[in-house]
């Protein structure tokens, strides 16, 4: 019984130790899974940091670049060569504010089109057949917009996408005039216009979204000119062309100056006075008076005839007004001409005086162009003289060319083409004169051509003029004045077309 019972416990007692030992191998095995599990989220959580770290270095940089355009005559539209190129080496700083980044806004992508109520397609293509990259394009909203349906009365919850769900809204854009109820425009930067219409998209109508729009400065990168410059080039691609009030700039003398840009301001003067074409260019220039006659130079011609100079005596003749060129209502634009020199006297080299130059031309291409100052394209006025000796006077220089060519035009400042005066003697009818009607004046120039062509919109509060210049008032027959030039408006299709379309409600 004893061996019986000792036998009994031992196996209670082996039994213990084998459910003690089982307890132990479990508690083991569930630690080691402990362990396994943290270690591997350990893994997955360094990896995600990975991830975000190298999309947040990964920013596309705008870069603007253009090609020169150049013409010996007439400037007709050319393409627009932007190009953007991508930076992947720009990281944004912890520091970086709104104003300081100038990139795509990403910000609301993740909360979906959901939170945004209605939706407009804008349909954007290119009436050249020419393609664009990176190009801004303005957004204009009238009176009849749904300003109603905004989430904020500023336009602060606009947004815009190239996808229709509103995914990603990953297109730049600023707001230059928020007008509720009436006009307001809106530029945004698209990355590829062709032929073929594309379609963005405007988003808006959510009240919990902050405002995503850049500024000019972020939309608009490049200008043409500095506040401080008093020239500019014959050839220039860039945002912005803006001529400050009291600033004076001069474009340069026997090249047509043509900007293309997305804005063009002038507060300021634009001038072209005498920076027409040279002596040695035939094209419309007055005719000067040969030896055998007694006369003045003739006023150079372009947008009409420039004047006949006047003459000594009868029997003889003055040059002949310079002829009419270029085309009047044409989509291109020249210089004026030069005007003629008077009768050449062998025994007096002095006796005759040369012409002067037309006025000079511009080209101004742009979405956007607005003239509260002045551009003038004026001839130059043929000299006047008050020696005592007799002179032959020569011919105004014709009257330039100012071209403009854009979307949205407002005129409220001066834009002139007006024709030289012809030359003249101020002592012909002084005591001291013996020599009475041997200073025949020149022929006044021609005015010059002014054209303007929109697409969406033409206000023209402006004052503008293409009248012949004076004839010299001196001679047997005086200097004939130059006949005025011809201005032009019409309605053309411009480089980049923008439609939007009815409100869709989410």
């Amino acid at each position: 019984m004893f061996k019986n019972r000792n036998c009994s416990c031992c196996t209670i007692i082996s039994l213990f130790f084998m459910i003690a030992g089982c307890n132990k191998e479990s508690q083991k095995k569930a630690t080691d899974s402990d362990d396994s599990e943290s270690i591997d989220l350990i893994s997955d959580s360094d990896s995600e940091a990975d991830s975000e770290t190298n999309t947040s270095m990964d920013r596309p940089t705008d870069t603007i670049s253009g090609t020169d355009i150049t013409s010996d005559t007439d400037i007709t539209l050319d393409t627009d060569t932007r190009a953007d190129t991508a930076s992947d080496t720009d990281t944004a700083s912890e520091t970086d504010t709104p104003s300081d980044v100038d990139t795509v806004f990403h910000a609301d992508s993740h909360t979906g089109i959901t939170d945004w109520a209605y939706r407009r397609e804008i349909i954007v293509f290119s009436n050249s057949g020419d393609t664009f990259i990176d190009r801004q394009v303005p957004i204009n909203l009238d009176n009849t917009f749904s300003y109603f349906n905004m989430g904020h009365s500023d336009g602060s919850d606009l947004r815009f996408s190239t996808t229709s769900n509103g995914s990603n809204f990953d297109l730049d854009y600023y707001i230059e005039q928020w007008n509720v109820g009436g006009d307001s425009l809106i530029w945004v930067r698209v990355d590829d216009i062709s032929a073929m219409p594309t379609s963005i998209y405007m988003f808006y109508g959510n009240s919990s979204a902050n405002s995503a729009a850049v500024s000019e400065s972020a939309m608009f990168p490049s200008n043409c000119i500095s506040s401080s410059a008093t020239s500019i080039s014959t050839v220039n691609v860039c945002d912005i062309l803006h001529i400050q009030a009291g600033q004076q700039v001069w474009v340069g003398k026997g090249n047509i100056t043509e900007v293309k840009a997305r804005k063009i301001i002038i507060e300021g003067t634009l001038i072209g006075d005498g920076s027409g074409y040279a002596d040695d260019v035939t094209i419309g220039r007055g005719g000067s008076a040969t030896s055998n006659d007694a006369g003045g130079g003739g006023g150079g011609g372009y947008g009409n005839l420039g004047g006949s100079g006047g003459t000594e005596s009868l029997g003889y003749d003055g040059g002949a007004g310079g002829e009419v060129y270029g085309h009047p209502t044409a989509n291109s634009i020249q210089m004026g001409s030069y005007g003629g020199a008077g009768t050449p006297v062998e025994d007096l080299p002095d006796a005759n005086r040369p012409g002067v130059r037309g006025g000079g031309a511009v080209s101004l291409n742009a979405d956007q162009i607005e003239v509260s100052g002045t551009i003038q394209m004026n001839g130059a006025h043929a000299a006047v003289t008050q020696t005592e000796l007799p002179v032959y006077m020569g011919g105004g220089g014709s009257g330039g060319g100012i071209l403009l060519n854009g979307n949205m035009v407002t005129l409220s400042g001066n834009l002139t083409a007006i024709g030289g005066n012809g030359g003249w003697s101020e002592f012909e009818d002084s005591p001291e004169n013996t020599y009475n009607n041997y200073y025949p004046g020149g022929g006044g120039g021609s005015g010059g051509r002014i054209k303007v062509f929109y697409d969406y919109s033409l206000t023209d509060d402006s004052t503008i003029s293409v009248a012949g210049g004076n004839g010299g008032p001196t001679g047997y027959t005086h200097g004939q004045n130059g006949d005025d030039g011809f201005s032009w408006q019409a309605q053309f299709d411009y480089e980049v077309s923008v439609s939007v379309k009815p409100e869709e409600t989410i």
